[in-house]
């Protein structure tokens, strides 16, 4: 190759030099061996591309299902008391979002919250505090047994003025919690539910227009269960 006098080649020397570079660089798109080995590149970098989106596809739908379950439920829904129940059958009952239940619910609630440095919840939004109730109690109780009917004769026969009786002691708190240790925990001895059961049977005591009806545990369960809306 002749060098010029500024050290490189002449003009037509450096122009073939360039053509035979870009001719190497193209595709070769006229030989069998050539189109196989690019059908081959294209079905993997296809093969790549559908597995990739799979991956994207499924990190999304996992980001998505942590995103929709807020991390303080870990610690909130690991209360052992049946306040957070109690607060739900307050609501179901007489929408008794200010029960001592409901308010030492949101207090679990807040100082969780303040514990992970996350933004308060809203206690003016009654619906989602609903909401949020009701998902912690399926997350605690995944077996929940359902109530069984009174089966006293005398109950039975006045099933109607019973359950309206035990509608009106859901009014108290301390029954709720009652209902609560029953509906959740099979529990019916607590000091919650030896008043419930004081409370009921003073009801139908001094109700002297009716015949004369006394609950047991069982039948008390029941008709609290069935004084729920």
């Amino acid at each position: 190759m002749m060098m010029g006098w500024w050290g490189a080649a002449p003009p037509d020397e450096v122009d073939k030099n360039r053509v035979k570079i870009a001719f190497d660089r193209l595709p070769c798109l006229s030989t069998t061996s050539c189109r196989v080995s690019m059908e081959k590149t294209s079905m993997r970098t296809a093969l790549s591309l559908l597995i990739l989106s799979a991956l994207i596809a499924q990190a999304s739908v996992v980001a998505a299902g942590s995103a929709s379950r807020p991390t303080y439920y870990d610690a909130v829904a690991k209360e052992p008391d049946v306040a957070i129940e109690a607060c739900q059958l307050s609501i179901l009952a007489r929408g008794g979002f200010n029960s001592p239940s409901c308010v030492r619910t949101l207090w679990f609630i807040l100082l969780e919250q303040h514990r992970l440095k996350q933004t308060a919840i809203d206690s003016t939004d009654k619906a989602n505090f609903q909401r949020i109730v009701n998902e912690l109690v399926a997350e605690r109780n995944p077996h929940t047994v359902k109530a069984a009917l009174p089966q006293a004769r005398d109950v039975q026969s006045n099933i109607d003025y019973v359950v309206s009786k035990a509608r009106d002691a859901l009014n108290d708190d301390d029954v709720s919690y009652c209902l609560a240790e029953i509906r959740y925990r099979q529990h019916s001895e607590s000091p919650y539910c030896d008043y419930a059961l004081a409370l009921l049977n003073l009801a139908l005591f001094k109700a002297a227009d009716t015949p004369r009806v006394t609950l047991d545990r069982a039948d008390m369960a029941a008709a609290l269960g069935l004084g729920l809306p």
